[in-house]
């Protein structure tokens, strides 16, 4: 078994191969479960992309008035080649560059972390297959949310810091600070992350720190400058990322108020996570229209019924609920009295539940669940599809169950042997972690995505620990 580790350890690792060969295996598991090239702009695209087509057509960047909603993160893509194609081959194409720039991300990545911790080379392998041979990030460029583009962009501004952590050059740290200032107008949570960069540049740059910090957030400052001034003139309003977490639109009281009752007890909100609470709250057309099925009556804890709220009570909540969809203001108001009376006997009478267990039950639900739901087989290529997603579900099971007990584990070893860069590697998954499931009481899956590169280098620090505690004992 030495003699193995020691002829892989040996070989001369071939970086473009492995970036040809991961972008072969995203472009060739794109065409297999899209064969006829459909776009589908649903829910969050229709905004990025409908504000972007609506500055194509008109010169006005918004969606059905909002002008502070989703921030522009795809117009270096789509605006340049919108100019030449039509909107169908330009979409088509944005989703190959995404992949292709996903799968150089990756190799760039993992290249310059393995740099860092002086990983052998079984490890690197571990961790190129496990976010190369993996579609759960890469998957959301296809349907044009942003999660992709984001991880992309996060991983070659990571990479630019593990540069600049060596070299101290101020150049790959520019670098850094422009791809994350993609990251921020994509993914505008990421600013917890950034700040955090910018203590750990404080703490650790030699030198003059000031200077450090300036070169890092020049590329955002000069964006959101522009981004700010744009708004003010718009609305009349300081605004710095978007104008709600809802961009620009307005959500109902009742749509408020069904959430809320939902995530009191620990159910999930989400409308298309499979046997989901939220998905059981939906009306027929809703499931129709998107192809669901409703989860049966049991998909709810037992503990949530009471003398005063029973099943029969739930389903007549739900009626309620889809009379509210009809813009009937009498239902509105008396749906949001009864789940206000609800979550406050809820609160009174089950606190544990209320307090504790639901956010268990959040965690739970968030990290276990069908790792594969968003690959759906057609009539072509079904057994090709099969082995692919029995494959990419393998990995996905891999990274998050593993991937977040691996960063437990290094936040536990940092007690004893402190190291502010891998502190600063794991952060990211343990933030998400807090955030949806505990914070926001969502979970829905894509929201894994920012921290999936770093679960898979959580778990290729331990994984290089455990191996070479296993060769050490062999000789």
């Amino acid at each position: 078994m030495k003699s193995f580790f020691t002829k892989i350890n040996s070989w001369k690792m071939n970086y473009r191969m492995m970036f040809i060969v991961i972008a072969l295996f995203q472009c060739f598991t794109y065409i297999i479960f899209n064969s006829d090239f459909e776009i589908i702009l649903n829910g969050d695209a229709k905004h990025y992309i409908g504000s972007l087509e609506n500055l194509y057509q008109t010169g006005t960047y918004e969606y059905k008035g909002a002008y502070s909603g989703r921030m522009p993160g795809f117009l270096p893509l789509y605006s340049p080649l919108r100019l030449l194609f039509s909107q169908h081959t330009t979409l088509v194409i944005m989703i190959f560059i995404q992949l292709i720039l996903y799968s150089y991300a990756v190799v760039f990545f993992v290249r310059k972390v393995r740099n860092v911790f002086n990983w052998n080379n079984i490890t690197l392998l571990l961790v190129i297959v496990l976010l190369g041979f993996t579609n759960y990030v890469s998957i959301w460029g296809n349907v044009f949310y942003t999660e992709s583009l984001a991880v992309s962009c996060f991983l070659l501004s990571i990479g630019f810091l593990s540069d600049f952590r060596e070299s101290q050059n101020n150049v790959k740290l520019l670098l850094s600070g422009a791809f994350f200032s993609w990251v921020l107008i994509l993914r505008p949570f990421m600013l917890v992350i950034y700040l955090l960069i910018l203590i750990y540049l404080f703490i650790n740059v030699k030198g003059f720190k000031i200077k450090a910090l300036i070169v890092f957030v020049l590329p955002f400052a000069i964006f959101d400058s522009l981004w700010v001034i744009r708004n003010y003139i718009n609305e009349d309003k300081i605004i710095v990322a978007q104008s709600s977490i809802y961009a620009g639109r307005k959500p109902s009281e009742s749509f408020i108020s069904y959430r809320k009752f939902v995530s009191c007890f620990g159910g999930d909100i989400t409308e298309w996570n499979p046997e989901s609470e939220g998905m059981w709250f939906q009306t027929d057309e809703f499931l129709i229209d998107n192809g669901f099925e409703r989860p049966n009556d049991d998909v709810f804890p037992d503990y949530i019924y009471s003398d005063q709220f029973n099943l029969d009570s739930l389903k007549s909540l739900r009626s309620l609920y889809w009379k509210t969809k009809t813009e009937d203001k009498e239902a509105e108001i008396l749906f949001v009295n009864n789940v206000d009376k609800f979550i406050a006997n809820f609160k009174k009478d089950q606190p544990f539940h209320y307090f504790v267990s639901s956010k268990v039950r959040l965690i739970d639900k968030f990290i276990i669940h069908p790792y594969t739901y968003y690959l759906s087989f057609d009539t072509h290529y079904r057994y090709l599809q099969l082995s692919i997603k029995g494959c990419v579900f393998l990995i996905n099971s891999i990274l998050i169950l593993l991937g977040y007990l691996a960063c437990l584990l290094i936040l536990v070893m940092q007690l004893k042997n402190y190291d502010s860069y891998k502190l600063l590697l794991i952060i990211t998954p343990l933030f998400i972690l807090i955030l949806f499931p505990i914070f926001l009481s969502s979970v829905e899956y894509r929201f894994h995505c920012m921290g999936v590169p770093l679960l898979a280098i959580a778990i290729g620090i331990i994984f290089d620990k455990l191996l070479s505690r296993f060769l050490t004992r062999s000789t």
